[in-house]
């Protein structure tokens, strides 16, 4: 329970990096909206678009923070024989991390719904800039 109370806490961080650095890609890339607005591209086009370079930022990140994960765990395991801490009966326990299937598809519900979220307001943004005024901006 203290790892998904943690874990919903760093995500909701993370959502507010996503959308920082979401609305950063927005504001660079007005007058390309602006354009492909002209062009004939729908809101819903420019929306999607948006909303797809957050989830695949988020993918990104997922699989860096698995690999790097695994690769923790490995080295713990490795250089440490696991994780020992004390009992109340004045014994040892050792425990040897492992990741599990279970695990891998939480965090990537987690980075999903940090691309979505991160990404959905931006996206919305992007998707109803006026065209005049995107292009006033180039």
């Amino acid at each position: 329970m203290l790892v998904l109370v943690l874990a919903l806490i760093m995500s909701t961080g993370a959502t507010f990096g996503a959308l920082n650095a979401m609305y950063a890609a927005v504001t660079s890339h007005t007058a390309k909206i602006g354009t492909l607005r002209a062009l004939g591209f729908s809101r819903m086009a420019i929306l999607l678009s948006f909303l797809f370079e957050s989830l695949l930022l988020a993918g990104a990140g997922f699989v860096a923070a698995v690999v790097l994960g695994v690769a923790a765990m490995w080295l713990i395991d490795t250089l440490l024989q696991g994780v020992a801490f004390s009992m109340m009966t004045f014994s040892v326990a050792t425990v040897l991390l492992k990741s599990s299937p279970a695990g891998v598809l939480l965090g990537l519900g987690f980075a999903l719904a940090i691309g979505v979220f991160g990404g959905l307001a931006p996206a919305w943004r992007a998707a109803h800039l006026r065209v005049v005024d995107a292009l006033h901006r180039a």
